[in-house]
């Protein structure tokens, strides 16, 4: 995504935060090839959705998991973790 590039993904841990349906690639369900040979086909076949997904990826990764918002995220969470270690 950060590469401007739409993506097949399945809906696991973190990767829907990311991965909107339709806006920057598409979701399937786990273990389901045939899904991702799908939507795959879906994103090679329509050079105009996948200029249009590929363009929303990139911006959401800079808006959203850029290092300048993720650093803070992590440097918070070791000093919340430090913290509640030493109360």
């Amino acid at each position: 995504m950060a590469c401007g590039v739409p993506v097949v993904a399945t809906e696991i841990a973190g990767i829907p935060e990311a991965v909107k349906e339709g806006v920057t690639g598409f979701l399937v369900p786990p273990r389901n090839p045939q899904s991702i040979a799908e939507k795959t086909a879906v994103i090679l076949g329509n050079q105009d959705l996948r200029a249009k997904l590929g363009k929303n990826a990139r911006q959401k990764i800079e808006e959203e998991f850029s290092w300048e918002k993720v650093i803070p995220c992590i440097i918070g969470v070791f000093e919340e973790a430090r913290d509640s270690s030493i109360a």
